[in-house]
């Protein structure tokens, strides 16, 4: 994993409000953990809850504090790998199927996860305040150009004909392709299908997710608007 440089001045990222909620939040762990260090036993069979207690504590803080700081532009590796989205099947607009081309060699180097897909996507509508915290100003769009949750795939949007979101001398990475691999899971019709997340950069979905199938997902797999569905989104940095 790559760490992330410091993109503002220290004093600066103390003062954000991310980063004074965790050091509340470990101050009061603190509190906790000298009550427990007051009460534990020095040695012997009882001393070992309160240890487990202590390590637990100690661990959840520091998980969730490089957490912040790597997606808040601190110095520190991500820890993130997953992302579990809740949502419902909803209509789109039928761009990646009747305008939008995806080139034929996207998978290229990604066959052990799916060998092929069928142009169009389908479309997963959920609510932002259910995505980790992190994620919750922005939603979706706040993975674009994350180097702390990286794609498995990238492409120049310059090799797809048709695509609606061009670059401009401001920002020469607009619209361009980035892939996740994931797991779609279907809660009606109780099956589980590996598939990508395909976002295009500076897209203006913030609470949609479109997902790439290797099969034409209402037609081969039934599934239908107002399904409940889950993915299971996963960093190119850990591919499963």
């Amino acid at each position: 994993m790559r760490a992330i440089p410091v993109i503002q001045p220290f004093r600066k990222l103390q003062q954000h409000p991310t980063i004074q909620y965790w050091r509340r939040l470990m101050g009061c762990q603190k509190r906790i953990l000298r009550r427990l260090q007051a009460r534990m036993p020095q040695a012997g069979p009882q001393a070992q809850p309160f240890r487990a207690a202590r390590e637990a504590l100690c661990r959840g803080a520091a998980a969730g504090l490089r957490r912040t700081l790597a997606f808040e532009g601190g110095c520190v590796t991500s820890v993130m790998k997953v992302i579990d989205i809740q949502g419902v099947v909803v209509r789109g607009c039928g761009k990646f199927r009747k305008q939008i081309c995806l080139p034929d060699d996207l998978l290229s180097g990604h066959g052990d996860w799916m060998p092929s897909f069928v142009q169009g996507t389908l479309n997963v509508q959920f609510s932002i305040s259910q995505l980790p915290r992190l994620l919750q100003s922005h939603g979706l769009q706040a993975l674009d150009l994350k180097d702390t949750f990286p794609p498995s795939i990238y492409r120049s949007g310059a090799d797809v004909p048709g695509n609606t979101i061009q670059s401009n001398g401001k920002n020469p990475r607009q619209g361009d392709l980035q892939l996740w691999r994931a797991i779609l899971i279907n809660h009606q019709t109780q099956t589980k299908h590996k598939c990508f997340l395909i976002r295009r950069v500076k897209s203006r979905y913030r609470d949609k997710a479109e997902i790439l199938g290797q099969h034409n997902f209402r037609e081969n797999w039934k599934f239908a608007d107002g399904h409940q569905v889950s993915i299971q989104v996963y960093s190119g940095a850990h591919e499963t």
